[in-house]
């Protein structure tokens, strides 16, 4: 199995998975911590300004 989690010009993370039999289901798995993480991640970006 292999993830890749890339971040964008914008700094919001993406993750994709290859090599198993459902990778739907790891990235649905993925997508909540994802969304984590860029929430978290705005959150310093108000409290920067």
């Amino acid at each position: 199995m292999e993830t890749t989690i890339h971040r964008d010009t914008k700094g919001n993370l993406t993750v994709t998975v290859a090599g198993i039999e459902s990778p739907e289901a790891v990235t649905r798995g993925y997508q909540s911590v994802i969304q984590m993480l860029n929430k978290d991640k705005d959150k310093k970006e108000e409290s920067d300004d």
